[in-house]
């Protein structure tokens, strides 16, 4: 949570707060008055405790210093930002989410010899505009050659990565270098102070020491606008800002990038900063001042959705609708390829899989949720009817196309999940709330674009209550289009006569609003009477997919499917092979039961 969100929190009950902060003063009307930010009698401080000021405060006898409830916090108790952060959110009981995602990574801590900037790296430095005391600040150095100018990447004093500039350019070419296997984070972490409340990201180490030398606290992302592996590392570091400035290169690259960025980090504290030239280093070099730096920071906007619009500034995604750039792909297919073309999840969609119980709806979301992350998706589940240790042995199975795969095997699709696939921690009913919550943490930090909710009958609302359900799929359909994710809900059909009949999109146990609000209505169905007696039923398929709805499809229709025991995994025709996600080399990989073909 952000000093701003702690410090709105704490406004709700801000008399409680000023008195704990600053004991021994007293009300007076609408506001708290003691004597000083430790207390004491007096009325020099003041605290507003109603209203849209509630919690902001000032101090007439240090010369006006005041702020919001996190910064009294902050000067009552001599502490920093974070510090402060900490006890405010003790105080007010407020915990980060819990959420499983993969283990940390262990990364490699470079080993680098360097000496003081000199000669070749002091001219260069000194042609891009940079001070000495810049240099200081940055504690920019020079490779023992003198050839190369080294950019510190600093965690407090501990190096752990570090990028490497040559300073000669052959045939004018660029030649950077990032130490391997090092972690990935912003540069410039040593030049932020430790109550800085806003902070300007740029895409370059040159930027953030250009704009730390016109007056504005910056840091850099390592890897240029459309590398964004550091934010999950980065995260929590960040969430002391209430402001990002997002200062990148004027180019196409560089404002796709900040807006991509600004999902990640939360499109409310983000603001992006118009440049006159192509990036801060070539302002500073053509002469742009402390001031206009301050100006281009006052005049940043905020990135909000706008709310309204003509509909000729969609004209070029309109265009991108008829006729997609070659090698461009939005979604992803379902595992057949007969259906390519024809049904596709999307971005900012929620699709409802429906069944009778027992029916195979969990296997079938799970051979969608591998193709997913086969097209490159990252997905999270949320498997409420099965702990999650159970669920992931049976798409371990899925994953390799084999019954029981060995431990070799079993590790290695373990390492394939990597950042693919992460599990909402939770067995029987969920809170959904925090649901959302979670889901959201999981898109901004790991960029989760592909979320599964196993089942709507575990979200904590009853059968009946077809205002909750409404409600609750209502939110579904909101996140998933406030942050561009595709979203599956299980649900269970009403009873039917018999298991033996098919479910249609009336079937659907609940409100109508489900289906209504859906994107896409996919039912699956088990054919239970082939299951009995094969023999007698040699042409059916073992089960049936049928899309009974697709916004925007123009697809609706049925697929048979034959499902195979000892992958289970639905294949195309009764012949078919079920495909290995994960693809092996060595036979000792895998058990006697079952066969596979590897994907592709």
């Amino acid at each position: 949570m952000r000093a701003s969100e702690l410090a709105a929190r704490l406004a709700q009950d801000a008399e409680r707060v000023a008195e704990m902060l600053c004991p021994g003063g007293k009300r007076t009307g609408a506001e708290y008055r003691c004597g000083s930010v430790q207390g004491g009698p007096g009325d020099s401080l003041g605290v507003h405790l109603t209203g849209t000021k509630a919690g902001v405060w000032k101090d007439f006898a240090s010369d006006g210093k005041g702020g919001d409830l996190i910064g009294l916090w902050m000067a009552s108790h001599g502490l920093t930002l974070a510090q402060a952060m900490q006890e405010a959110a003790d105080f007010l009981g407020v915990q980060e989410p819990t959420f499983h995602g993969h283990a940390p990574k262990v990364y490699r801590k470079p080993e680098v010899t360097h000496k003081p900037v000199a000669d070749k790296v002091a001219a260069y430095l000194a042609s891009r505009g940079l001070a000495d005391g810049t240099i200081r600040a940055f504690k920019v150095r020079a490779s023992d050659d003198g050839e190369s100018i080294l950019f510190p990447y600093l965690r407090g004093d501990e190096l752990r990565n570090a990028k490497w500039l040559k300073v000669d350019r052959p045939q004018g070419k660029k030649i950077m270098r990032m130490e391997a296997d090092c972690e990935p984070m912003l540069f410039g972490w040593q030049t932020i102070g430790p109550n800085c409340r806003e902070v300007a990201i740029c895409e370059g180490e040159f930027d953030a020491m250009s704009l730390h030398q016109l007056g504005i606290p910056a840091l850099s992302v390592p890897n240029g606008a459309s590398g964004a592996q550091w934010v999950e590392g980065e995260y929590p570091h960040l969430e002391r800002f209430d402001v990002l400035y997002l200062c990148f290169d004027t180019d196409d690259a560089g404002q796709k990038g900040a807006k991509e960025l600004a999902e990640r980090l939360g499109r409310d504290r983000c603001r992006l900063v118009k440049l006159p030239y192509n990036d801060v280093n070539e302002c500073l070099t053509k002469g742009c001042s402390t001031e206009d730096a301050a100006d281009w920071i006052a005049a940043a906007r905020t990135m909000d959705p706008p709310e309204l619009r003509s509909a000729a500034d969609f004209e070029d995604a309109l265009i991108r609708e008829f006729y997609p750039p070659e090698g461009e792909r939005i979604g992803f297919p379902p595992p057949w390829s007969s259906l390519h073309g024809k049904l596709t999840f999307r971005p900012a969609e929620v699709v409802i899989l429906n069944g009778i119980n027992g029916h195979g709806k969990s296997q079938v979301l799970g051979h969608l949720m591998l193709e997913a992350m086969h097209h490159g998706e990252k997905v999270c589940i949320a498997s409420l009817e099965m702990p999650v240790t159970k669920w992931l042995k049976r798409l371990t199975s899925q994953a390799g196309a084999v019954r029981e795969p060995t431990i070799p095997y079993v590790k290695a699709i373990s390492k394939w999940y990597g950042d693919k696939l992460w599990a909402f921690d939770k067995t029987g009913t969920a809170d959904r709330e925090k649901m959302l919550e979670v889901f959201t943490y999981a898109r901004r930090r790991y960029g989760v674009t592909v979320f599964a909710i196993d089942s709507l009958a575990k979200c904590g609302i009853a059968d009946d209550d077809y205002g909750a359900q409404k409600l609750w799929v209502e939110k579904l359909c909101d996140f998933a289009i406030e942050h561009q994710v595709t979203v599956f809900l299980i649900t269970h059909s009403r009873k039917l006569e018999s298991e033996h009949e098919k479910a249609d999109k009336m079937d659907v146990k609940g409100s109508g609003s489900i289906t209504d609000l859906a994107c896409t209505l996919l039912n699956v169905w088990r054919n239970k009477k082939r299951e009995a007696d094969p023999e007698k039923y040699p042409e059916e398929p073992d089960a049936v997919l049928t899309c009974q709805k697709q916004r925007y499809g123009d697809w609706e229709g049925t697929k048979w499917l034959w499902f195979d025991l000892a992958s289970y995994q639905y294949r195309e025709s009764s012949k078919g092979q079920p495909v290995a996600y994960v693809p092996f080399s060595r036979p000792s990989l895998v058990s006697g039961v079952g066969g596979s073909i590897a994907h592709g």
